[in-house]
């Protein structure tokens, strides 16, 4: 499950339940939110196993 809330507003931007999230359907979500309200200033993440797992960190550690 990919939970995305403000943490302002505490609006859930995002939600998608699946068996399994592939990195491509976390981005595609990623940047429909960003489309639909602008890039966030940080990113909390809860429940990842290490930044090095996904391609979506390792691409943003260069």
């Amino acid at each position: 499950m990919l939970t995305i809330i403000g943490s302002i507003t505490r609006e859930c931007l995002a939600l998608k339940v699946a068996k399994s999230l592939p990195s491509q359907s976390v981005t595609e979500t990623l940047d429909r939110v960003i489309e639909q309200r602008g890039a966030p200033r940080t990113i909390q993440l809860d429940n990842v196993l290490s930044p090095e797992s996904t391609p979506i960190f390792a691409e943003s550690q260069g």
